[in-house]
């Protein structure tokens, strides 16, 4: 169940060996023996089973939102506990945390829309916006709703300031992650750059990505 879960939350194309592994995950999750998982899709306000789409729209996020805006830990600890008193407690906090991760991706995306209106993101083929104390853990999710409404492969990234021994010294750069659509292999494309010296750190696979870029070279 948790391989589905990881399958579909990393944006995997759902074809071959991936899709018969989503497939039989919500087969096992439809059993309900992952207490956490369960939990957490209770505290979503889940009555009926769980689809892929689920995964994606609905778990996904709430597991990830510890990560993004605040404890980092819940999530790992929620999906392999068999406690049925403990589940729930660690699911209602990381629903807490996935509340206040809506609204600071709003108001991030707000500032990106508008970027993208006003020709500043708007690269022709290409969305790129980036703001002076965006949460970089929200950068993936904002690009993700770029693509939605743009239809355009988009970049989003907080400016950041680097760390001695980092790789970086302590120059400005930019912590960003990447969505494509189809056609578009961003996993190659980050690789090509960071061959060609461009980037400070990036990897990633055709659907997505993540990249560090010094300030200068935006």
């Amino acid at each position: 169940d948790l391989v589905a879960l990881g399958t579909v939350c990393d944006m995997v194309p759902l074809r071959g060996l991936n899709r018969a592994f989503v497939r039989q995950g919500l087969v096992v999750m439809a059993g309900g023996s992952n207490a956490g998982v369960q939990a957490i899709a209770a505290s979503a306000g889940m009555t009926a089973g769980i689809s892929a789409a689920d995964l994606g729209f609905v778990l996904g996020p709430r597991i990830n939102a510890g990560g993004r805006v605040g404890e980092a830990d819940l999530g790992t600890r929620l999906l392999p506990t068999d406690d049925p008193a403990l589940a729930p407690a660690l699911a209602a906090r990381l629903e807490a945390h996935n509340r206040d991760r809506q609204q600071v991706e709003r108001r991030v995306l707000e500032q990106a829309i508008a970027q993208v209106i006003d020709g500043t993101a708007d690269k022709g083929p290409l969305i790129w916006a980036a703001g002076e104390g965006w949460h970089p853990g929200v950068v993936g999710i904002v690009a993700s709703r770029l693509v939605e409404r743009f239809h355009k492969p988009a970049i989003v990234g907080a400016a950041s300031r680097g760390h001695a021994g980092d790789g970086g010294g302590n120059d400005a750069r930019v912590v960003a992650s990447a969505r494509s659509v189809p056609g578009i292999d961003f996993g190659a494309a980050i690789k090509a750059a960071m061959t060609a010296g461009m980037l400070l750190k990036g990897g990633g696979h055709p659907m997505a990505g993540g990249l560090t870029v010094a300030a200068t070279q935006m």
